[in-house]
């Protein structure tokens, strides 16, 4: 009920802002410009995006750095942005779940890419599932992009987009594309050089697991303090036992946080058997420290795969 109420303050806001342009003449007008305008929800989208389009289009982020995209809603101004952008991109209802109803109201000239259509998701399971609180059942992982193979796919999803809306300048962004997926093929093959040569596959994620498409990926096993990226913040007495148990009895180096953590869970763990605390990030967000020194996905997943060295033991 309280969602129903938001979104309806929010689409009367929205009818205000426009009213209140239209009675204005020009004054909130949007400028004519050559320039695609394309809104994107989440980092990894918009980081896509921007490695397609270069200077071509304007490409903007809504979700702020640093904010929990699972919390996130979006307000008057973003909706506006949504309205005037030629292309808007998300997920899809899983991970945006405001979305459907905003794109029910915009206008004809917006086109929508949502990148979870038509793709079959996998379901967050872990090793320790069972002692999980019975509020945390297994969900669908939208994280579809964690995976870099999966994220060749959405790159390609994104260009097609682009160049059926923009066909003058489709030549440049698949020179783009084909530049941009031979690194993500060589990121890929960097973290398989990684998880190959490791013994022992069994990842610890002392906090909230988005990894599923990664997992699966490169043949990792997980443990995780919650199955999904659950609203509540604080595992079970049951799980943190079984962690530290866990961690002990495969003598693992090192045990992961997520980005943008308290690491509460991580360092209890890690004070109990000696285990590194490192991060392993899903690209959901990131920090607004780590956007304005110019972190992308690459530069973050490489560092996934430094860190992956040191948890599985892989010299």
């Amino acid at each position: 009920m309280q969602r129903v109420i938001k979104i309806t303050s929010l689409l009367l806001c929205l009818v205000l802002v426009f009213g209140l342009a239209a009675c204005g003449g020009d004054v909130n007008e949007k400028e004519k410009s050559e320039k695609l305008s394309i809104v994107c929800t989440l980092f990894p989208q918009y980081d896509f995006t921007r490695q397609l389009v270069g200077d071509k289009a304007e490409v903007t982020l809504l979700l702020t750095p640093g904010t929990d995209s699972h919390s996130y809603d979006p307000s008057p101004v973003d909706m506006v942005k949504i309205n005037e952008s030629d292309l808007f991109i998300y997920t899809g209802p899983l991970m945006e779940g405001w979305a459907a109803e905003v794109v029910g109201t915009l206008n004809g000239s917006v086109a929508v890419l949502s990148l979870s259509e038509g793709k079959r998701l996998k379901e967050n399971t872990d090793i320790y599932s069972s002692h999980i609180e019975e509020d945390h059942d297994h969900s669908a992982d939208p994280h579809i992009w964690t995976s870099p193979v999966n994220a060749m796919l959405i790159v390609r999803e994104i260009c097609d987009k682009i160049c059926e809306i923009d066909p003058e300048n489709a030549a440049f962004y698949r020179s783009n594309e084909a530049e941009y997926l031979n690194k993500l093929e060589e990121l890929d093959s960097a973290i398989r050089a990684v998880t190959d040569k490791a013994e022992n596959k069994t990842i610890v994620m002392c906090d909230r697991f988005a990894l599923t498409y990664f997992c699966e990926e490169y043949g990792l096993d997980h443990i995780a303090a919650f199955d999904a990226c659950t609203s509540n913040t604080e595992p079970s007495p049951a799980v943190i036992v079984e962690i530290t148990k866990a961690v002990k009895e495969k003598n693992i180096p090192a045990v992961f946080c997520a980005e943008l953590s308290n690491r509460k869970v991580a360092d209890a763990v890690s004070a109990q058997t000696g285990a590194q605390v490192l991060e392993l990030h899903s690209c959901h967000n990131l920090s607004s420290d780590d956007f304005n020194a110019g972190e992308t996905y690459l530069s973050l997943m490489y560092k996934n795969a430094d860190n992956l060295k040191i948890a599985l033991g892989v010299n």
